[in-house]
């Protein structure tokens, strides 16, 4: 799909409690408008923050962090 990141400006969808579910794998997965295509082996994730609010540079907020599923 030619994805190499995921932003604002994507068209993703919410959960209907607001949260949201980043795939980021190397198969895809049935539904792939929140999917980031991974390669089969070891990879780097990075959050990128842009004019972050005070509570994270304060180290008062963390994003979620990463839950792996197995197959």
């Amino acid at each position: 799909i030619h994805r190499y990141a995921i932003g604002d400006r994507d068209a993703l969808k919410l959960n209907a409690d607001g949260s949201l579910d980043i795939r980021v794998q190397h198969d895809a997965p049935s539904d792939t408008s929140n999917w980031l295509p991974a390669p089969a082996g070891g990879f780097n994730l990075s959050l990128r923050m842009y004019w972050p609010e005070d509570a994270v540079l304060r180290g008062q907020w963390s994003p979620p962090a990463v839950q792996v599923f197995s197959r």
